[in-house]
């Protein structure tokens, strides 16, 4: 290890990282077969959704102890417009979609 890391305690990690399209897509295809309101995810755009930034990332961690609680999943499966990235990727996960870990979404255009 570099001797610079060791001395500021940097540490490397790993994470699942996609493009916003990328992570466009897969909302769209595996959101709409799980949940009550399939239409509220045919058009789904990340950018628009949650009013994210060009050439910005954006990062969440699922973790196995956090799970969403009753009013988070009725609003996913409801398809209510006050959705959050973190809770998307939590749904996904516990559907076993997508696998726990760090997410980044990479915005460019």
């Amino acid at each position: 290890m570099n001797e610079v890391f060791k001395k500021f305690k940097i540490e490397e990690e790993t994470k699942f990282c996609m493009s916003y399209g990328d992570f466009n897509d897969l909302v769209i295809e595996y959101l709409p077969p799980l949940v009550d309101n399939p239409d509220r995810y045919k058009d789904f755009e990340c950018v628009a959704e949650f009013e994210w930034n060009n050439d910005s990332n954006y990062d969440a961690e699922i973790i196995e102890k956090y799970k969403l609680d009753d009013y988070e999943r009725k609003d996913i499966m409801e398809g209510s417009y006050h959705l959050g990235f973190h809770q998307i990727l939590t749904f996904l996960v516990e559907h076993k979609i997508l696998p726990y870990g760090k997410y980044e979404v990479k915005v460019s255009w």
